[in-house]
């Protein structure tokens, strides 16, 4: 009766939300990201629920000794009755459901693997080239994406690798072993369907965190980068996933870790998945085994569906998962992870999931603050976060009040809850007045008179404290409370746009790793005091200064944000900001060798004549290296402030295809031979990519690099 009342309630609050969507913003506003992003795994135990509750996309197991049960020659797909096997029937149901199907492949048939680990062995022959008739493994994975090709077109490469802790789980072999095994699948996949996407296997995070390992994902991407042939190969795959449970704010922390991973190694083109994400619940009459350790009430359940894909589009996640529909039985210590049980009912969590998918649906971008955290966070609040679990067992929510603020065509949504074991107040600027306040199952709720422009939000506390190494540890925040405001943004462009205005400046997402793709980008502002915005102006713009390319951050004093041209410095109560002397930097860290073999810029000369010379004799010594190609000297001079903008020259050498120069703060190319591609002619100057070269050569901190959503009121 209880799951009865509270569907008919929460499915006539999604019917007032459609409604409210309408007055609030064009259908094309309201679902502006036709790419998948809400899933559920194994949505096919029950299409129809999953549909309805928002579901986009689903994941679907593929037994590799299902096929090949006995040898490679074997391919037993007529077969409906070997475990494992996936029937073109089920993949057509969910194909005409409207539903993005994922693969995921498993199990090494005992007659592949290298010892008799049975289905977690490293497969024989990985080593080999991957279209070789030896190396089993390519040749399955090449056979299997032809088969599904146009079907299944995303293919997840084993699952939870890092999950080791006295003794393997899924994966009995090292980390070379799985970068050879993502390696050859990747090839093999690529060699039939060459748009195919590949997904690295999701990764726990915690099981390295609780054994004092290296995150798992580093530790491939060490291997990737090494290998000469990767770069060309886009580092054998397209995709990372976390796999998240119990704590939702392991939605923005693993998640951000792993962007951080990628951007440490270089790599900024990858899209990011959350696969798993779910609480067991600890009270619900089907479990056999009703406590245990990690576990949320069936209410506390329902506020996790809110509040970690809140957080997980906050962190830029392309997809979400929640695992799973149904219990099918249950798992290992009587866990039960379905949206439905067993018996046809549906938990709460199904409910609160539905909402979110609904009211979060074509979202543009959000952002994670909380109290006591500057709106967006700096990078060093947010990176105290990310350590919050350093000599602890989870990550520790940052502030009482947590808060995610999302814009949805011209609506502006706000997520609130309570993550401390005390009753808080929280107060939300009043913007358009047009607001509907929703509970997390959709039930609409009175909102409180404004103060002073201002509502005040009672929050319920948090009361799950169910990790047993640390019951001073909270999880699961208290009862959320969703604003849904409408009309916020009429007449600001979306971030989904090349760029748009935001208070004091302006924000890009041409350069934030991705070809601009995504919401995700970087802000110029004069906020703080600091006039990035003005100088980036004076300067040209993105002319001359090309895109901003990460966020500010402080070293040594200073504030920096880098361009793709420039890397500005500013210091405090300075009246503008300024270029760094990126090129002397890189060569005190070492770079030199780098920066030629790369980017074919030359060393700096060896300048120990200016020892003990005037300041007006060492600025004629070097500016007389202009005098060797007139059409680098003409651009130097052509900026009426050169010595301030670009530093003194440093060296002037032919690099080939151009000749070069290289200032402290600026490097200019005078062509020799035209480069189409580049859209450069020959004879022409152009400015080199100094800021690229600096966030790629390590000056520029992980935190800083990584693009963010365009900041909201």
């Amino acid at each position: 009766m209880t799951s009865l009342r509270v569907s008919r309630v929460v499915w006539a609050s999604l019917l007032l939300l459609a409604m409210a969507i309408g007055q609030g913003a064009s259908p094309a506003e309201a679902s502006s990201n036709p790419a998948p992003f809400w899933g559920i795994v194994q949505a096919y135990e029950d299409t129809s629920r999953a549909i309805q509750a928002g579901a986009q996309w689903e994941r679907i197991v593929f037994h590799w000794d299902a096929y090949q049960p006995a040898g490679p020659s074997d391919w037993t797909t007529g077969n409906a009755q070997i475990p494992g096997y996936v029937s073109d029937s089920l993949i057509q149901s969910q194909l005409n459901a409207g539903l993005s199907l994922v693969g995921v492949v498993l199990s090494t048939p005992g007659w592949a693997g290298r010892d008799n680990s049975g289905t977690i062995a490293v497969p024989k022959n990985l080593t080999l080239p991957y279209n070789d008739p030896e190396n089993y493994w390519g040749r399955f994975m090449a056979r299997l994406a032809a088969q599904y090709r146009g079907r299944i077109d995303t293919w997840i490469i084993g699952n939870e690798p890092d999950m080791t802790d006295t003794v393997p789980h899924t994966w009995n072999g090292s980390v070379q072993d799985y970068y050879n095994y993502l390696k050859t699948a990747y090839l093999a996949i690529k060699s039939v369907n060459p748009q195919a996407m590949v997904v690295m296997a999701g990764m726990t995070y915690w099981f390295d965190h609780q054994f004092n390992r290296p995150l798992y994902l580093n530790r491939v991407l060490d291997i990737d980068v090494a290998d000469p042939t990767a770069a060309s190969h886009s580092y054998y795959f397209d995709a990372v996933d976390a796999h998240t449970y119990g704590n939702p704010l392991n939605s923005y922390a693993e998640v951000m870790l792993f962007r951080e991973a990628l951007a440490a190694h270089g790599i900024y083109n990858k899209e990011v998945w959350e696969s798993e994400a779910n609480v067991v619940p600890n009270n619900d009459p089907a479990s056999s085994q009703p406590q245990g350790p990690f576990r949320a009430t069936l209410d506390q359940q329902a506020s996790y569906m809110i509040e970690a894909p809140a957080l997980a589009l906050a962190a830029g996640v392309d997809r979400f998962s929640v695992y799973k529909m149904t219990d099918t039985g249950g798992e290992s210590g009587g866990a039960l992870y379905g949206l439905e049980r067993d018996n046809g009912s549906l938990r709460p969590a199904y409910y609160a999931y539905a909402f979110a998918t609904h009211t979060f649906a074509g979202v543009d971008g959000a952002t994670y603050s909380w109290s006591g955290s500057a709106m967006p966070p700096s990078a060093e609040q947010v990176q105290l976060v990310l350590a919050s679990d350093t000599g602890r067992t989870q990550f520790v929510w940052p502030g009482a009040v947590n808060k995610v603020t999302m814009r949805r065509g011209a609506d502006r949504i706000i997520v609130l809850w309570n993550a401390s074991p005390n009753p808080v107040t929280a107060s939300v600027a009043v913007f358009s007045g047009q607001v509907t306040a929703f509970d997390k199952l959709g039930n609409t709720q009175p909102l409180p008179q404004p103060v002073n422009g201002q509502w005040q939000f009672a929050l319920q506390p948090s009361s799950d404290n169910t990790d047993p190494r640390d019951p001073s540890l909270y999880l699961v925040g208290g009862s959320p409370v969703i604003l849904v405001e409408r009309g916020v943004f009429v007449g600001v462009p979306a971030p989904s746009t090349s760029d748009i205005a935001v208070p004091d400046g302006h924000f890009y997402r041409q350069a934030n790793g991705r070809s601009g793709a995504g919401s995700l980008g970087f802000a110029i502002t004069n906020s703080g005091g600091a006039p990035f915005w003005s100088d980036f102006t004076q300067h040209g713009g993105i002319t001359t200064l090309g895109y901003p390319s990460s966020r500010r951050f402080t070293s040594g004093g200073f504030v920096y944000q880098a361009t793709q041209r420039e890397l500005l410095q500013w210091a405090p109560g300075s009246a503008r900001a300024v270029f760094a002397n990126v090129f002397d930097q890189l060569a005190a860290a070492g770079k030199d060798p780098w920066l030629q073999a790369v980017w074919m810029v030359p060393p700096s000369r060896n300048w120990s004549v200016d020892v003990e010379k005037s300041w007006p004799a060492i600025e004629q010594n070097h500016l007389t290296l202009l005098d060797q190609d007139a059409a680098l000297k003409a651009a130097y001079y052509a900026d009426s402030n050169w010595l301030e903008d670009y530093g003194l020259p440093m060296a002037l050498q032919d690099e080939g295809p151009a000749v070069v120069l290289r200032c402290q703060r600026a490097v200019f190319q005078h062509w020799k031979v035209a480069n189409p591609a580049a859209g450069i002619q020959a004879g022409a100057v152009t400015m080199a990519l100094g800021g690229d070269m600096a966030k790629q050569g390590g000056l520029i901190p992980v935190s800083a690099a990584l693009p963010v959503a365009a900041p909201l009121p």
